[in-house]
């Protein structure tokens, strides 16, 4: 057996933040592309908005459309305190607005987070297939969007509440897609950790990279709930931050 960890027998894997010692070897995912040395990193101002006149967008999306409860499994459990809405859905999707949260892997097909970490396997996930816009994207969200040079797979609206926490996982390497962070409130006592790092976003109008090609994790001590808007971008072949300084991304 392996001693360093058990995943259906030892430990509860889907409840804990360590993202060292929660996590498995990421070997196959770099044989062709090296590991990124960087864990974070802020983008440049080319990319940034006021953030005062996005939290008024935010908060009026959230007036008028509650947060939806993201699955965990298959039996149709759900995140207590993780909810989102998105802004883009697949084609013929029964749930637009909740389609973000329906992870879909190459081999397993329609799976959701316990079932796709708490096995032995790397996820494939396969996201380049929400091409439809859903009631919540209107034209500041175009135009916020639209100063990408890269393709937007998937965009949305998070909220992680008070006490809330997202255990240690991994979702794809950068050549499969890069993942954007903007914290719009609520981010003074939310943590994220990757491989080891921990580190914190602040709402200062600018989009952060965090690398969701190792192992990450992220929780809110709260008092208040978090409300951050994530972006992830396809077709990344080579260094994001290089790409980003260049404003290339």
């Amino acid at each position: 057996m392996n001693n360093k960890m058990s995943i259906n027998n030892i430990t509860p894997w889907r409840d804990v933040i360590d993202t060292v010692k929660y996590s498995k070897s990421l070997d196959s995912w770099y044989n062709d592309f090296p590991i990124l040395p960087y864990n974070v990193f802020k983008l440049p101002e080319n990319y940034s908005f006021d953030i005062h006149e996005m939290r008024d967008q935010i908060n009026n999306i959230m007036s008028n459309t509650s947060t939806l409860s993201v699955k965990r499994d298959n039996d149709g459990r759900r995140y207590g305190r993780y909810k989102g809405l998105g802004f883009f859905s697949r084609k013929e999707s029964k749930s637009p607005l909740e389609d973000h949260f329906i992870r879909r892997d190459t081999d397993l097909g329609e799976v959701y987070s316990d079932n796709l970490y708490m096995n032995d396997r790397l996820p494939n996930l396969y996201e380049n297939d929400f091409t439809e816009k859903t009631s919540i994207y209107n034209d500041y969200f175009n135009t916020i969007f639209s100063k990408f040079r890269s393709s937007i797979s998937k965009a949305s609206i998070l909220e992680l509440k008070n006490k809330g926490f997202l255990a240690s996982h991994v979702d794809f390497p950068y050549y499969k897609g890069i993942r954007l962070h903007a914290t719009i409130s609520g981010g003074e006592n939310a943590y994220y950790e990757i491989a080891g790092e921990k580190f914190q976003i602040p709402a200062d109008g600018n989009w952060y990279f965090i690398d969701t090609g190792k192992y990450h994790s992220v929780w809110n001590e709260g008092p208040e709930d978090r409300i951050t808007i994530n972006v992830n971008l396809s077709g990344i072949l080579s260094d994001p931050e290089t790409l980003a300084r260049n404003l290339e991304l």
